[in-house]
């Protein structure tokens, strides 16, 4: 790559960046991380037109529901990490979308003669501001980042922070000259911090070099999601032998573990299948791929974000056949000097410190045009006893929710000749062959762990076999 594209593509990193933190900026103060005493990850879709960007699904939250927890009504958001949240928006986004194009208003969804797709030119970056947990967590740690990297904060914190929420369209191609980093009270470019990093790894080099032997053994940053069952496991042993890499990881849990696959295997899956899931696929002619991934600034290994999303599936995916709508989309890999400075790099400074109990759901549709939803424990936050198995408690992104709008959305379009409302959840997912064609191959011939996790909740509650027709949700009696 050339020094220019690799300016270029920093430029348009801390540019999504600093777009993301602006949107979380904007919303109101409910359900947000206290200050100094509680760290979020956040992560959003950004929309790409014409050479403008816009934020168009955001979310927070780095909790998941234990085993013990979860539910088959499809009323709980089980996985509630960031970037679940924000894919989940998403999806509510991409429906609004579809309603637009049925309607024929303005919209990023064009008739075929067939389905629908997103029309020509409309690309999706996705941000997380945070290494994604699993896989792309696991890789050595450099002193030269301990030394150096952790004591610096980007001034692009402070111009992220005050930049105007509404002035998220501007052209790709106006991007502001590189930002300075201030270390303590000089301010250096990032090409500076870069030779700083150089010179702490050429002292290292010649500390080697001198035979100087240090007893420190070398570290790696660790992960706290765990093998699965048929794995490989973590030999847990001191410094860098303590992970095995490559392997498939369920989010880890309080005494309760849970069943939410990693965000490295789930975004790894997005490359294959799409981020559009599979209801969506009964409305999409293809599926919706991302053009590139954007993470914020911490600790960061380009090497280990492309195991995660690629390199340890390699030779099993090659000769996998897909349906011909599906193929491997894998998307460029972006760090970005920009801060979250709700991170919990900027935050954890004493051991007081905790990440969020909440979850912040936004999309850029009608559902979300007045304020954000907050969930907590996967529900909506003040939900009551009296509410918690009813409609009330439930957020726009539950499987619930979802299928709902889609019911609505195929009674007004009458492409099916049978009647795919009384279908659940699961059996609904079903009636795109196509994706669940892709989905079948892919579990069979690279991810056969996975169905592991699926077996052991019975099929039921991950797959949502077990959800009742939403007309029947107002008539169940609260447990």
């Amino acid at each position: 790559m050339s020094r220019e594209s690799k300016i270029w593509n920093s430029k348009l990193a801390d540019r999504i960046a600093q777009l993301c933190i602006s949107k979380f900026n904007s919303l109101g103060k409910t359900g947000k991380p206290k200050e100094e005493e509680e760290w979020a990850l956040l992560s959003c879709f950004v929309k790409e037109e014409n050479q403008t960007l816009e934020v168009v699904a955001l979310g927070t939250g780095s909790k998941c529901l234990g085993e013990n927890q979860l539910s088959s009504e499809g009323m709980l958001v089980h996985d509630s990490h960031a970037e679940v949240v924000a894919r989940r928006a998403l999806m509510v986004y991409l429906l609004e979308q579809v309603e637009k194009a049925i309607n024929g208003d303005t919209s990023i969804i064009e008739t075929t003669s067939s389905k629908f797709k997103l029309k020509s030119g409309i690309h999706f970056h996705f941000y997380v501001s945070h290494t994604p947990c699993g896989d792309a967590s696991i890789f050595p740690k450099q002193e030269w980042e301990e030394n150096v990297g952790n004591a610096i904060t980007s001034t692009c914190k402070q111009s992220a922070e005050n930049a105007n929420a509404n002035n998220i369209h501007d052209d790709l191609i106006k991007e502001p000259s590189i930002k300075k980093i201030k270390v303590d009270d000089n301010h250096c470019t990032v090409q500076e911090i870069s030779a700083m990093g150089s010179m702490c790894r050429s002292h290292i080099n010649i500390h080697k070099e001198s035979g100087l032997q240090s007893n420190v053994r070398p570290d790696i940053h660790r992960t706290g999601a765990k093998c699965i069952a048929g794995e490989r496991l973590d030999p847990k042993l001191p410094g860098d032998n303590y992970h095995v890499t490559g392997v498939l990881r369920t989010k880890p849990g309080r005494g309760d573990p849970t069943l939410s696959m990693s965000c490295s295997d789930k975004i790894f899956r997005w490359t294959v299948l799409g981020v559009q899931g599979g209801l969506l696929m009964l409305l999409l002619d293809a599926p919706v791929y991302i053009k590139t991934i954007t993470i914020g600034h911490c600790p960061y290994s380009h090497e280990a974000m492309k195991r995660a999303i690629s390199d340890r599936f390699v030779e099993k995916i090659k000769n996998v056949q897909l349906p011909k709508e599906f193929h491997i989309s894998l998307p460029m890999l972006f760090h970005s000097s920009v801060d979250f400075h709700f991170s919990k790099n900027c935050i954890a400074r004493n051991d007081k410190t905790l990440p969020s109990p909440t979850s912040l759901i936004w999309s850029n549709t009608n559902t979300h045009c007045n304020k954000h939803e907050v969930a907590t424990n996967g529900i909506k936050l003040g939900t009551t006893k009296k509410n918690l198995h009813s409609s009330k408690s439930m957020v726009s992104i539950c499987r619930r929710s979802i299928l709902i709008r889609v019911h609505k959305i195929l009674a007004a379009w009458k492409y099916y000749v049978e009647d795919l409302n009384c279908l659940s959840y699961a059996k609904l997912k079903c009636k795109a062959e196509n994706y669940y064609s892709a989905w079948e191959t892919l579990q069979k011939e690279v991810l056969c762990n996975w169905a592991c996790v699926i077996m052991r909740v019975g099929g039921t509650i991950v797959s949502g076999q077990a959800l009742r027709d939403p007309r029947e949700l107002e008539q169940r009696s609260p447990v």
